[in-house]
């Protein structure tokens, strides 16, 4: 985030991701092309919904590259390569690449990419590989504008929505938190299609930051809610009159017992 909030041609601009695209589309002529490297957050985090929304809508966007992360230092975060043309070959449509394949792993645990492959696959690649999709911007909008790469190169999946008719989503209590309480982690959910019973009185009390967590007293269906993971690891919690405490990593959903 900026320090500072600028205000441009009436756009109040708070952080360093949308004064770097915005200032580099405003330099472009009607040919032009702008490259930025950037947090894969920004594809997908709500706080950046608007600017997607804009790009997408105006059809600037020509290809994303999906990167690891440790991958340029120290940094840990997985990265992006975002392509804005004002120029598309393929108007309506983003190429979204992902570049795990193109990535080597050296003896001291670096990653170099191999940029030579990488690039051969961007110049002949006209249709959609197993690494390479054109994905229409109208579908792109149907997701919400989330321009996560890996949800793109999902397969079909069969399978009963998860919607309002079987869950209902609880938000919690934030009000009165003690100092302690059992606070339930990704790690205490449950992988096991056989055992999904939460044993609450595994968990040890922990201490409690009041503005970080919820609290929970009624039976429900806890899931991860951690995007990285392809695992919901969905856990039921009986409730039998000791509250848990959440925190944003895990939602927790009243369950239609009559369906469920």
């Amino acid at each position: 985030r900026l320090d500072n909030v600028f205000d441009r041609a009436g756009r109040r601009i708070r952080e360093v991701n949308q004064f770097l695209i915005e200032k580099g589309i405003s330099l472009l002529n009607e040919k032009g092309k702008f490259v930025a490297l950037l947090p894969q957050t920004f594809l997908y985090l709500r706080g950046q919904h608007e600017m997607r929304k804009e790009l997408i809508e105006h059809d600037l966007i020509d290809t994303i590259i999906s990167l690891p992360a440790v991958f340029l230092g120290n940094i840990s975060m997985p990265l992006a390569i975002l392509v804005i043309d004002k120029d598309k070959e393929r108007a309506g449509k983003i190429r979204l690449i992902d570049a795990n394949k193109f990535v080597h792993t050296k003896e001291n645990r670096n990653k170099q990419l191999i940029y030579k492959e990488l690039n051969q696959l961007i110049e002949t690649t006209v249709q959609d590989t197993e690494w390479v999709k054109f994905v229409d911007i109208k579908q792109i909008a149907l997701h919400d504008y989330n321009l996560g790469v890996s949800r793109y190169f999902l397969k079909p999946i069969k399978g009963t929505r998860l919607d309002n008719n079987l869950l209902e989503y609880i938000i919690g209590d934030r009000t009165d938190i003690p100092d302690t309480g059992k606070l339930v982690n990704v790690k205490d959910l449950k992988e096991d299609k056989t055992d999904f019973i939460l044993d609450a009185s595994m968990i040890e009390n922990s201490e409690l930051h009041q503005r970080s967590v919820r609290q929970i007293n009624e039976s429900c269906l806890l899931l991860t809610g951690i995007r990285a993971t392809l695992n919901l690891k969905p856990t039921f919690f009986n409730y039998t009159g000791t509250p848990i405490y959440i925190s944003h990593n895990i939602l927790a959903f009243r369950i239609n017992e009559e369906k469920v």
